[in-house]
C-alpha cells in the first residue's frame, strides 16, 4: 500500500498543498548497485494532491530535478538511462 493511502506522512508539503512522499521502490531501484550503469545519488519522489498521485520528481544530490514523469515505466527507463550516461562519463 502507498504511504499516501494508509496515513502515511509525506516528507514535504509545498505552499500549494501537493505532498512530496519518498518514493523507496524507485530510490531504491536508482541506487541499486547491481543494476545497469551506474548507481545514482537521487530521490524520487511521488508527488500528491488530495491523496492523488499526479507525478513523479527524480531529485540529484545537489536538489536539482533530474526527471519528471507521470509513468511509472518511463521513470524507470529514464532511471537507466542516467545510470549508463553516469558510467561513460
Amino acid at each position: 500500500m502507498k504511504p499516501w493511502e494508509n496515513g502515511g506522512k509525506p516528507y514535504f508539503i509545498n505552499e500549494q498543498g501537493y505532498e512530496w512522499y519518498v518514493d523507496k521502490s524507485l530510490t531504491n531501484w536508482a541506487a541499486n548497485p547491481k543494476r545497469v550503469g551506474e548507481p545514482l545519488e537521487a530521490v524520487c519522489f511521488t508527488v500528491c494532491k488530495n491523496k492523488k498521485p499526479i507525478t513523479r520528481i527524480l531529485v540529484g544530490i545537489e536538489n536539482q530535478i533530474l526527471a519528471e514523469y507521470t509513468g511509472l515505466e518511463d521513470m524507470v527507463i529514464k532511471i537507466d538511462m542516467l545510470r549508463i550516461i553516469n558510467k561513460r562519463k
